[in-house]
């Protein structure tokens, strides 16, 4: 397990029109020469949906990394003050969402959450537009090393298919 408090995982969500494709992509420094780069196409959905999934989904590979510690930057207010719980988030379709993300958060140690504005996470937006293009329901991986980026692994997200439920 990883139990460093510099490791920083940032996420982002996109969507074309409000209602039509979304997506999520992130990074997790684990540190400075090696960078943990992940992007999934949610198919049909909201940029809401897109940031709270790409919320999930960093939990989800830190998790699958034993990261015990973890630095959370996110430029979705509303999706990092729920996180906070600083503010509520009642739409009934994110239910499905915001337990599973609940549960991850039991794994972790500390997480720490800090709202980044957007210029700030450029990268990382341009990771979640580049999932727009990739296959629905899968979940890519890949280390970014010294400059070399190469695929790892593909997480096959059968459960993606019921955004909305």
């Amino acid at each position: 397990m990883l139990a460093c408090t510099q490791i920083y995982g940032y996420f982002d969500g996109a969507s074309q029109v409000q209602g039509t494709r979304c997506g999520a992509g992130g990074v997790i420094f684990i540190s400075p020469s090696l960078n943990n780069c992940w992007k999934l196409n949610l198919g049909v959905g909201t940029n809401t949906i897109a940031e709270l999934v790409g919320l999930w989904a960093l939990l989800y590979l830190a998790r699958y990394f034993g990261l015990t510690h973890l630095q959370v930057c996110g430029d979705s207010e509303v999706i990092i003050n729920w996180f906070e719980g600083t503010q509520c988030l009642n739409v009934l379709y994110l239910v499905f969402w915001k337990e599973r993300i609940l549960k991850l958060r039991e794994d972790f140690e500390l997480i720490k959450v800090h709202h980044i504005f957007r210029e700030f996470n450029s990268e990382v937006d341009g990771l979640s537009n580049l999932a727009l293009l990739s296959e629905v329901t899968c979940l890519i991986w890949w280390k970014m090393s010294e400059g070399i980026m190469g695929p790892v692994q593909v997480f096959n997200l059968s459960c993606l298919n019921t955004l909305t439920d």
